[in-house]
């Protein structure tokens, strides 16, 4: 009998992997302005890139986009998006899609396309971190802090030294961190190689 934790993962699809429209982006970049057009391009996939011609009217967006993205001729899908708006602390309003799911209608920011726009509760998306084994999640942690600290990328590279501008406690305790996310990272490799 297994465990907590035993037996295969699940093999939810994650939201990297489908198409996405998000309406922050859409506002921070003044496109939900009633009457524009525009479109919205895919790139993070090559073998999947896609768009979507969308207009806005004012409660609503209306998505068009290939039903297939590798074959055009597969016909179109001609969506209307409600969007709500919440009031924001301290002035303006900050908008939200209405899943159009009709089993749904959660105050949503992020839909994502497959054969319908719907948001990630109702497609049981898993994030890509929900798949990372132990290793994976120390090697981007300690990646992270390489970034940070603007040391060359690979966690097994040579540290480098502190920003300009860094506190020493800042770095310190980042350097700490950066050591026990490696440590980590090794032992599970070393483990899978059965060298430990």
């Amino acid at each position: 009998m297994g465990g907590f934790g035993s037996g295969r993962q699940s093999q939810r699809a994650t939201t990297e992997e489908l198409q996405m429209i998000d309406i922050r982006v859409w506002h921070r970049e003044g496109l939900l302005i009633p009457g524009i057009r525009f479109q919205n391009l895919w790139h993070q996939f090559p073998t999947n890139t896609g768009y979507a011609d969308v207009k806005v009217h004012r409660n609503c967006v209306q998505i068009c986009r290939p039903k297939n993205f590798a074959d055009r001729s597969a016909g179109i899908i001609d969506y209307t998006v409600s969007i709500d708006r919440t009031p924001c602390h301290f002035g303006g309003t900050r908008p939200w899609f209405i899943c159009p799911n009709m089993d749904c209608g959660h105050r949503v920011a992020i839909l994502y396309a497959d054969s319908i726009y719907a948001c990630r509760r109702c497609y049981d998306l898993a994030y890509q971190s929900q798949r990372e084994s132990a290793s994976d999640r120390a090697e981007r942690q300690a990646a992270k802090i390489r970034r940070r600290l603007g040391w060359d990328p690979g966690i097994f590279d040579a540290e480098g030294g502190k920003p300009k501008g860094m506190h020493w406690k800042t770095f310190d305790t980042l350097c700490d961190r950066h050591e026990g996310y490696t440590h980590a990272a090794a032992l599970d490799i070393l483990a899978l190689l059965k060298i430990v």
